[in-house]
């Protein structure tokens, strides 16, 4: 059987936490030991860059999936339309009543 992972234990959430531990972490160390303050704010950098890219491919997945379920919501809508029209009804868009 396989375990469902909680909502927040995503790629993007934990690359998130990481990046915050290190900018943190590195700054804190900046009065301490210098070399590993720089080791530590590249990282976050990284890490960055990581999370940047994550965040363009979720957006991008919503994008195709949002453009999915408008175009289903547009055929059925025209399906529907259709047999309506095949009974008889009266269509009326914007307005403007359907001629065929």
């Amino acid at each position: 059987m396989k375990m469902k992972r909680p909502k927040w234990l995503t790629l993007l959430t934990v690359t998130k936490v990481i990046f915050l531990f290190l900018v943190i972490s590195g700054l804190v160390l900046g009065f301490f030991d210098i070399a590993l303050s720089k080791l530590f704010l590249n990282q976050a950098l990284g890490t960055f860059a990581v999370s940047a890219y994550l965040e363009v491919v979720k957006l991008k997945e919503w994008h195709e999936k949002t453009l999915n379920d408008e175009r289903q919501a547009a055929e059925i809508t025209g399906r529907i339309l259709y047999k309506l029209k095949m009974r008889g009804c009266k269509i009326t868009i914007n307005g403007e009543e359907v001629k065929d």
